[in-house]
């Protein structure tokens, strides 16, 4: 499978699983992998939103755990607090919903990105539970 992301974000794919669960007890994205050290910024911000709605990406068991990398796409985009993803993530909500990894650390990547985001998460599921 070949994947069209810039030299940075296909940084991800390489990086495995993610340490420090969402189903941990002390859930604290402070203790996550510092993404802006691999170099991202900003301007990766509308790739990142692909690769994390990117279900061929999150399928894929070829190996080498690719498959990580939406979930490594999720938490840049919180620490970049891009609130310019929160649409799409949101419009392509039935895609990270199948993930319980995505589904759990939501109310975290979502609260990384400030008010707008919990707000949009909110209005587009009133039952999930905010931090």
């Amino acid at each position: 499978m070949e994947h069209s992301y810039s030299e940075s974000v296909s940084k991800l794919f390489s990086l495995g699983e993610c340490e420090h669960s969402p189903l941990e007890k002390n859930r604290d994205p402070s203790k996550w992998l510092n993404y802006t050290e691999l170099g991202l910024t900003s301007e990766h911000i509308p790739e990142l939103t692909r690769l994390a709605v990117d279900k061929e990406v999150m399928l894929d068991k070829t190996g080498g755990n690719i498959d990580w990398a939406p979930f490594h796409a999720w938490r840049a985009l919180g620490q970049l607090k891009a609130v310019s993803a929160i649409p799409i993530l949101l419009d392509h909500y039935e895609v990270w919903v199948e993930y319980d990894w995505t589904v759990s650390e939501s109310d975290l990547v979502f609260g990384l990105m400030g008010p707008e985001a919990i707000d949009g998460k909110r209005q587009m599921n009133p039952i999930t539970e905010m931090v």
